[in-house]
């Protein structure tokens, strides 16, 4: 395990977005006060899309981040299926800040794939190994214990270099384009918002175990400083 002590923050369900969007406000304030660039990964699903709307009605120095996607399925950027497009609709069109989409319109998904690497390289700025260094990211957790779309079973599991990949899942039967556990891991540090009893047993699992079947695991073990908001019910 890590040596940086994960950060829990809990609350009750009923008050959990707001709690959610304190906390990340005050992650944010204290990143805006190097007056540089800054490099956040959102995660899309329905559990942030709250969170992201009351986010935009914080006085802060938008025009300082660039935010990018953590993971995306392969649809137009137009379809309500899009991650993009729901925070676009809920955070994004609201502030001065910079986004940047995994899909383009035209674009077949290896050609995505590889146009998102170079929009990272372009952007970020690199540390350990030569990974994008992400100030922050924002992550889910399914309930089988999947992060981004790094799914069980699946090749992007293994990949140790690149920074974003194609991702066969076959329990969704669909290809998804989502960022790698090396450039997660090399993050300044990544939050986890969990909503539902199951996904709380699984974070007590994680750590208490040295091996797990879930691949968020693979951060737990990592050097990666990690905070998870969790509701009590």
């Amino acid at each position: 395990m890590s040596d940086n002590s994960p950060m829990l923050y809990e609350t009750d369900e009923s008050s959990f977005d707001v709690f959610a969007a304190g906390i990340l406000k005050e992650k944010l304030e204290v990143l805006q006060n190097t007056n540089t660039k800054i490099n956040i990964g959102l995660s899309g699903g329905r559990t942030p899309l709250p969170i992201y709307n009351l986010l935009k009605d914080f006085d802060l120095k938008w025009e300082l981040f660039n935010f990018f996607m953590v993971d995306e399925r392969f649809v137009s950027v137009k379809s309500d299926q899009s991650n993009y497009k729901n925070i676009y609709d809920s955070f994004f069109k609201h502030i001065p800040s910079n986004n940047y989409p995994m899909v383009k319109e035209g674009y077949q998904i290896d050609t995505a794939v590889e146009a998102y690497i170079k929009a990272l390289k372009t952007h970020i700025p690199t540390r350990n190994h030569n990974q994008p260094f992400f100030d922050l990211i924002l992550l889910g957790m399914g309930e089988d214990g999947h992060t981004a779309s790094l799914f069980s079973g699946t090749e992007a599991l293994n990949e140790n270099t690149q920074s974003v990949v194609k991702n066969y899942v076959p329990k969704l039967n669909s290809h998804r384009i989502t960022l790698t556990f090396p450039v997660i891991k090399n993050s300044g540090e990544a939050i986890v918002l969990i909503k539902g009893e199951k996904k709380r047993k699984i974070v007590e699992e994680l750590y208490t175990l040295e091996e797990s079947i879930y691949p968020i695991h693979k951060l737990v073990k990592s050097d990666l400083k990690m905070s998870w908001i969790i509701s009590k019910n």
